[in-house]
């Protein structure tokens, strides 16, 4: 982030809340020569495990637009350094937020089976 003080007031000038999020999926190479039961049984398994997947990217894409919210063009009266502070305070915050509800996604997850 960049800032800039000016008449006792420190502005956010620019800021970019970058997030790279790669979700990596199982590839059945050989599924068509599978009997259909079983490819019916991973058919559900990928849909129910990319369903999973797809919460935590949820979560990981709201923490960053909240970041964003909190920064984006935001001014405080007093020093840069201060506001620095807190605003990387409550990013890290709600960071630490997000690692949480990723655990708690995990913890509620029903667990996949091919049966």
């Amino acid at each position: 982030m960049q800032f800039k003080e000016a008449d006792g007031t420190c502005r956010v000038t620019s800021d970019d809340i970058v997030l790279k999020l790669r979700v990596t999926l199982p590839i059945w190479v050989d599924e068509a020569r599978a009997d259909p039961q079983v490819r019916a049984v991973w058919g559900t398994y990928y849909q129910d495990l990319k369903a999973h997947e797809e919460g935590h990217k949820a979560i990981a894409v709201d923490a960053a637009d909240r970041i964003n919210k909190i920064t984006h063009q935001a001014s405080a009266a007093g020093a840069c350094d201060a506001f620095r502070q807190s605003l990387d305070s409550a990013a890290r915050q709600i960071a630490e937020a997000a690692e949480g509800a990723q655990d708690e996604h995990d913890a509620e997850a029903k667990p996949f089976a091919l049966e």
